[in-house]
C-alpha cells in the first residue's frame, strides 16, 4: 500500500459533528441520495477545500458526487467535451462520457452505474500515484447546495455498518516504464490497483482514519504490493491520519480480475473491522474511542504509478448503520 490517501480533503479538514438526541433504535444511511446523477462535482488536482466547477448532461445546478483526480496528467474538467450515447465506454447502455488521454468518465442512469477509466501511459512522472476517486459531497469541500452526507452516531453506539457496492474490472493492463514488472526497483514501479473505503474522524481528538478495501492489484500473487485475493491486513500509515488496508478476500470475496469476471456485488458489515483498526492503532498512538469517532466519508476507485491503465465500473453504492 502506498500513500495516497493523504489528499483527500474530506478526510483531513475536522468538522465539528452535533449531537444526534432523541433517537429511537433503527436504521440509518449516511447518504442522502445514493443514486450518482447526471452531474459530477470536479475537485482540483490539489485540495483546496472548494471545487473547480462540474461535468455532466444534462448539467445541473448541484451534484450529489464529486470526482478526485489527485496527480492525473490530464484531468477531466469543467470545460472537456462530452459524448453522447455509450462511445468508447465499458458500460454499453451509457447516457454520456467524457475522456481526455489519461481519464474517462461514463455515466448509465438505467443501473445507477460510472465508469471511471484511467491511464498512467507515458505522461505520468514515475514515482507519482495517480489516483481516480468517486466520493459523495460531505463537509471538507465548499458547495453551495446540500451536502450529500448525514451524520449518523459515533460508531460506539451503532450494531453495524453496512456498505454495500457493485464493481467491475473490464480492462487492465501494466508496463514496464518506471521498474521493471512486477515489484519495481529503486528506480520506479509500474502498478495498478483498486480500492473502496470509509474515513473517520474523532473532532474531539484531532485523528483522522482511512479504512481501505483492497478489490485489486497487479501485483497480487507476484511476491509484491497487495494481495487482495488472500485474507490479510496491512497498515499503511502509523501517523495521523492513520491508514489500514482489509483485502476483500478477508470477508470471502474474489478480488476483481480483467478476465471476464463481471460484476462482483460486495455487501459487508465493517463496524467490526473499524473497532478492530482502533484497539490495533493504539500501537502508533491512535485514540480507542469508539464513542468519539465517526464516519465522515466514503470513496471508491483506483490509481496506480507508471505506465498503466485500467477501467473500473461502480454501480449501487450504499452505506448505512443500524444502533
Amino acid at each position: 500500500m502506498t500513500v495516497r490517501g493523504r489528499k483527500l480533503g474530506v478526510v483531513l479538514t475536522v468538522v465539528v459533528l452535533l449531537s444526534v438526541i432523541g433517537l429511537s433504535k433503527g436504521a440509518l444511511s449516511y447518504l442522502s441520495n445514493d443514486r450518482f446523477g447526471t452531474t459530477f462535482y470536479l475537485a482540483p488536482l490539489q485540495y483546496n477545500g472548494s471545487m473547480e466547477g462540474s461535468i455532466g448532461r444534462p448539467l445541473t445546478s448541484s451534484a450529489y458526487w464529486f470526482l478526485a483526480q489527485w496527480s492525473s496528467p490530464a484531468p477531466l474538467s469543467p470545460t472537456s467535451s462530452i459524448g453522447t450515447g455509450p462511445g468508447p465506454c465499458s458500460l454499453r447502455g451509457a447516457d454520456w462520457w467524457s475522456a481526455t488521454q489519461s481519464a474517462r468518465l461514463c455515466y448509465e442512469s438505467s443501473s445507477n452505474s460510472i465508469e471511471l477509466a484511467q491511464s498512467g501511459g507515458n505522461d505520468l512522472k514515475c514515482g507519482l500515484e495517480y489516483d481516480f476517486f468517486v466520493s459523495p459531497t460531505a463537509p471538507g469541500y465548499k458547495i453551495n447546495t446540500p451536502y450529500n452526507w448525514v451524520t449518523v452516531p459515533a460508531i460506539g453506539v451503532l450494531s453495524n455498518i453496512y456498505f454495500n457496492f457493485s464493481v467491475q474490472l473490464p480492462y487492465r493492463t501494466v508496463n514496464s516504464r518506471c521498474g521493471p514488472l512486477p515489484c519495481g526497483s529503486s528506480q520506479g514501479i509500474d502498478y495498478a490497483y483498486t480500492t473502496a473505503a470509509v474515513t473517520l474522524a474523532s473532532p474531539l481528538h484531532q485523528q483522522s482514519l482511512f479504512y481501505q478495501i483492497s478489490l485489486s492489484d497487479s501485483r497480487a500473487g507476484l511476491g509484491c504490493g497487495d494481495d487482495p485475493c488472500k485474507s490479510e491486513s496491512a497498515w499503511f500509515f502509523t501517523t495521523n491520519p492513520w491508514g489500514i488496508n482489509d483485502s476483500i478476500g478477508l470477508f470471502g470475496y474474489p478480488c476483481l480480475s480483467p478476465t471476464g469476471q463481471g460484476w462482483v456485488r460486495v455487501q459487508v458489515n465493517i463496524l467490526p473491522r473499524l473497532l478492530n483498526a482502533l484497539a490495533e492503532g493504539t500501537k502508533y498512538g491512535m485514540i480507542n474511542d469508539p464513542n468519539n469517532w465517526y464516519v465522515n466519508g466514503i470513496y471508491i476507485g483506483g490509481g496506480g504509478n507508471g505506465n498503466f491503465a485500467q477501467t473500473l465500473l461502480i454501480s449501487n453504492v450504499s452505506i448505512g448503520a443500524n444502533f
